[in-house]
């Protein structure tokens, strides 16, 4: 976060508006890059239920048993980023009440980024690399991209290097350190909220535009987590202090009530 300018700054330091940003979604981060299915797990929360005995059935919801699907979703790891899918999402996605099979997620990721008409994978990763890397032959994959054995496999499905498709190659490469993903992978979702941030005139932390907050105001914001939203809109009574890390001695479970919240006093204007 630190490194692309992307956390929270500190509580005097406001960000800078950027003018100079076109603001837009990048389609390789919308359709590739952001597209993390590796990492569905096999099983809901803590309801102990596969996913593919759930598709197609709001019975969880209208049975009340929301609370505990968003309990349990703080609670279970996710798969790794990697090209191994769990079979729910692969052999039974959407999967209809009585029905065998559903449909296939990878397939799906694949043809969306081809009718999308996404720029290949060896070209993003010349485009991340500002031209550093470029990728001739498939050994110019491994073992500085990925391990050997992937590469091997790209080699063996795809005719050409330059036919690799985006989604399928960001998933082949070595975890970049201090992320879950690739450093392709990395380098979209990371210049994509960048522009999101300094191409927006309203992000909460720029100073110095007409809409922008005073410092009290700022701090307040920098406040609410998404542990306080799922307090403030669902019927939970306690959760991990960072819903984004799974419990743990560093991260324990609080109760609602002592996760801080915003100060609305801060907006209201004296008679």
């Amino acid at each position: 976060m630190e490194k692309f300018d992307l956390a929270v700054r500190h509580e005097l330091d406001g960000s800078k508006f950027n003018h100079s940003i076109r603001l837009g979604v990048r389609n390789e981060f919308a359709n590739a890059a952001f597209r993390l299915h590796s990492m569905i797990p096999s099983k809901i929360g803590s309801l102990g239920l596969r996913f593919k005995n759930t598709y197609q059935n709001p019975e969880l919801i209208i049975n009340g048993h929301l609370e505990k699907m968003m309990q349990g979703a703080c609670k279970v790891p996710s798969e790794k980023y990697d090209h191994y899918y769990v079979t729910d999402a692969t052999d039974y996605l959407a999967k209809y009440p009585g029905k065998l099979f559903g449909t296939d997620l990878g397939s799906i990721d694949i043809q969306r980024g081809r009718d999308h008409g996404l720029a290949p994978y060896i070209a993003m990763v010349k485009f991340c690399s500002e031209g550093r890397i470029n990728i001739l032959t498939f050994d110019d994959l491994a073992p500085s991209l990925m391990p050997k054995k992937r590469a091997e496999i790209l080699k063996k499905n795809y005719e050409a290097v330059e036919d690799i498709d985006l989604w399928v190659g960001m998933q082949m490469e070595h975890i970049f350190p201090g992320s879950e993903v690739g450093p392709t992978a990395v380098c979209i979702i990371a210049k994509q909220f960048y522009s999101a941030k300094f191409g927006d005139r309203f992000y909460f932390e720029h100073k110095d535009e007409a809409p922008s907050f005073t410092i009290a105001q700022r701090n307040s914001l920098k406040q609410c987590s998404l542990s306080r939203l799922l307090c403030d809109n669902s019927n939970i009574t306690h959760v991990q202090k960072n819903v984004m890390l799974l419990p743990s001695f560093t991260n324990p479970e609080v109760l609602c009530e002592d996760i801080p919240q915003i100060d609305f006093t801060y907006w209201t204007q004296a008679p």
